[in-house]
């Protein structure tokens, strides 16, 4: 099975179960929850990518896109509801596979234990935040340090995740002699909040291709404003959904002009906005959280087993 390993052995023991409704999330449940829908059961789908949409050019052609399409299609039309990570990627998916538009369900946490209503100030120079599992191409942080090369300013650009010597080479070698970089280990879960609070600025940092990062918003959006962290995204669909209403920092577009550049090194110098961005952050985390979104997803559930 190209979506993976035990397929057969999933969909019997999803049947044997006999839930009243399954949620399948990912790519091979997605498939299961296809097969579980023709077998005459309820099933939703949770689409947290746009699978099939998920990957560069140069690694689609070993993917089995047309699978990956299909399932789709059935997932969209025929499950009993769908959520996906934003109100754009649940609009482009409707347009796409002309189905109902999915619940958008933002991939938010619990509010965590950060005092966000304690003072804080900005260090200098500025600590500027970026993390994932793994720290790679394709995720912006080149373009990033080079656009950096346009600020007078030193700043710090602080890296937490796993990482390649050769990566960590190539980061190195293009960082412009005014700035620093510095590189951070994985924490636990637990701890990753308070993390990221120790820090002034999230980088969202995210390239508008494939088509799925463009239209999706990634948890560590949420998790910078949940932390009280003013925000540095780069401009994608599901990213100016989440600037729409709030503006919790600074909006940078994929291909910034010297004057988007400059822009960007006035905001970074004003201590008066980037304390404005912090509490539009912090505002927007009120709303934002597990807490809320929750509701969306219990709704939808409730709805569906009552049918």
């Amino acid at each position: 099975m190209s979506l993976g390993y035990g397929t057969s052995h999933y969909y019997k023991k999803a049947k044997n179960i006999k839930a009243d409704l399954f949620i399948c999330h990912q790519e091979l449940a997605t498939y299961i929850g296809t097969k579980l829908i023709k077998a005459g059961f309820k099933v939703a789908f949770d689409l947290e990518d746009w699978y099939s949409e998920d990957l560069l050019p140069a690694a689609r052609a070993e993917r089995p896109i047309n699978l990956l399409q299909t399932t789709e299609s059935v997932a969209l039309n025929k499950g009993v509801f769908c959520i996906t990570t934003s109100k754009a990627l649940a609009k482009k998916l409707s347009q796409t596979y002309k189905c109902p538009i999915p619940t958008a369900v933002y991939n938010v946490f619990p509010s965590p234990d950060v005092d966000l209503n304690k003072p804080k100030g900005f260090s200098n120079p500025l600590k500027l935040f970026w993390f994932s599992q793994t720290i790679g191409t394709g995720r912006g942080l080149e373009q990033f340090i080079n656009i950096s090369k346009g600020f007078k300013n030193s700043v710090e650009i602080h890296l937490l995740g796993n990482i390649t010597p050769q990566y960590k080479e190539l980061l190195n070698s293009i960082l412009p002699a005014q700035h620093k970089l510095y590189f951070h280990e994985l924490v636990e879960e637990s701890k990753l909040a308070a993390k990221i609070a120790s820090f002034d600025i999230g980088l969202a940092l995210e390239l508008d291709s494939p088509m799925s990062r463009n239209y999706t918003i990634t948890n560590k959006f949420f998790q910078y404003i949940q932390s009280g962290l003013p925000v540095i995204a780069s401009e994608t669909a599901g990213q100016i959904e989440g600037f729409e209403q709030f503006k919790p920092g600074y909006l940078l577009p994929q291909q910034p002009l010297a004057m988007d550049i400059s822009k960007l090194e006035q905001w970074l110098n004003n201590a008066t906005a980037l304390q404005t961005a912090r509490g539009k952050a912090i505002e927007m985390a009120g709303i934002f959280n597990w807490e809320n979104e929750s509701k969306k997803l219990l709704n939808s559930i409730n709805e569906a087993l009552e049918k």
